[in-house]
């Protein structure tokens, strides 16, 4: 998989009243560059998904970060709010993960960490 980063900087923003429950980040030189968090409403009684998604690389002057929601759950879900998030942030993958689940997580934060030059790095989820 590979990406395309179009865009360099964007706000960030946060999410209140939410409860996390997922995080992935991708990691380079012991800093976090890419920090992708997912979040549903505190009294879960919704079928939403929210994701967040911050990539932030000082050295190269990149930073990018979205806030979305998507109507869907579980770890398909999640894939699929993290695909809106991508496209909010002007980054382009070229496989469709919406609905892929959690190794379509992984493979775009790869992506992305190779897109910034990155050829030793981890990817972990916490």
């Amino acid at each position: 998989m590979k990406a395309v980063i179009t865009q360099k900087n964007v706000e960030h923003g946060r999410l209140p009243n939410k409860l996390m429950i997922n995080v992935y980040t991708g990691v380079a030189n012991n800093e976090n560059i890419v920090t992708l968090k997912f979040y549903i409403n505190k009294n879960n009684d919704s079928d939403y998904v929210y994701a967040t998604l911050l990539v932030a690389d000082i050295e190269q002057g990149v930073e990018i970060f979205s806030s979305v929601k998507c109507r869907a759950v579980g770890t398909d879900g999640q894939s699929s709010a993290f695909a809106r998030a991508l496209e909010a942030a002007g980054i382009q993958v070229d496989e469709v993960i919406s609905g892929a689940g959690h190794p379509a997580i992984k493979g775009a934060i790869s992506a992305i960490m190779r897109a910034l030059g990155y050829t030793e790095y981890n990817v972990i989820n916490v």
